[in-house]
């Protein structure tokens, strides 16, 4: 039970990581894509680790089923997962390609509601179509 609890603890401290991450605006440029992070991605999750490593506490009550913890565990590895597989596609997609970095910011957003830097690269994009359709 310790461990479980161990790993429901790193997985909120992991969402909390991730949106302090994703939010931080002075991270963000690429080689590939000003709007896109410098951050490597492995950089980004060492980082999100750190600080699950600094904050732990143990707040989480014992009254959570295992089955409970257990899905909370997987949904938030897939979530990891994802997110960490969609920041590496993003660096190699160039700028010039709107609709396809819109698309997958605008999954990162599903992910991460709320997350401010993933909406301002939505409405970039966005906007970048919108021009792109209108002849500008």
């Amino acid at each position: 039970m310790t461990k479980r609890f161990a790993i429901i603890i790193v997985v909120l401290l992991g969402i909390y990581a991730l949106i302090n991450v994703f939010s931080n605006d002075d991270e963000t440029t690429s080689s590939s894509d000003t709007m896109n992070s410098s951050m490597s991605t492995d950089d980004m999750m060492n980082d999100m680790n750190d600080d699950m490593d600094d904050d732990m506490s143990s707040d989480m009550s014992d009254d959570m089923s295992e089955s409970m913890m257990d899905d909370m565990a997987d949904v938030q590895m897939s979530k990891d997962q994802e997110t960490r597989k969609l920041l590496a596609e993003l660096r190699t997609i160039p700028v010039s390609e709107f609709a396809t970095n819109k698309m997958k910011y605008e999954r990162l957003l599903e992910m991460h509601p709320g997350n401010d830097m993933f909406t301002r690269k939505v409405d970039f994009y966005s906007d970048k179509l919108a021009d792109q359709q209108a002849g500008y």
